[in-house]
């Protein structure tokens, strides 16, 4: 019985520490020196970060459509439209056309992009801080250090 005991409170003892551990290596991502919260978790797929398409978008001031039909998410801001396709890795940006790396998925009832590409679709600069797992995005200029990885997302 003590044996049991013993093995259940190690056990319990061992998903604490993972769970607490997991969600400290979370991805943070902050716009203009403000955190942006998400309802589901931004992750890394096949190297890029991914993030929740509205509540970035919705950060930024634009508005956002869905389409079920076609499975394409619409996001206008000021003269700038975005438009975003499940399943498909190319991004349109008012005429022109952007490939992106990693094709817009969806996770939990959310469609979640790449942040690099979506952010400069508005015309911000990005930047990825790997020690903090924290992806910086700013509307205006920003001032890069050292610790930033500008490559990569």
């Amino acid at each position: 019985m003590k044996l049991l005991k013993m093995t259940s409170l190690i056990l319990t003892m061992i998903l604490l520490i993972s769970s607490v551990s997991f969600a400290a290596d979370n991805i943070k991502v902050m716009l203009d020196d403000e955190y942006i919260k998400f309802d589901v978790e931004p992750q890394i797929v096949d190297g890029r970060t991914m993030v929740p398409l509205r509540a970035i978008f919705e950060a930024m001031g634009a508005e956002i459509y869905w389409d079920e039909e076609t499975k394409s998410v619409t996001a206008i801001r000021e003269e700038t439209i975005v438009i975003a396709k499940i399943g498909e890795k190319t991004l349109h940006i008012n005429e022109d056309t952007v490939k992106m790396d990693v094709a817009p998925l969806i996770i939990e009832g959310r469609t979640l992009v790449p942040a690099r590409f979506i952010s400069e679709a508005f015309g911000c600069d990005v930047a990825w801080a790997g020690e903090e797992r924290c992806v910086y995005i700013r509307t205006g200029f920003v001032e890069y250090d050292n610790n930033m990885d500008v490559g990569q997302d």
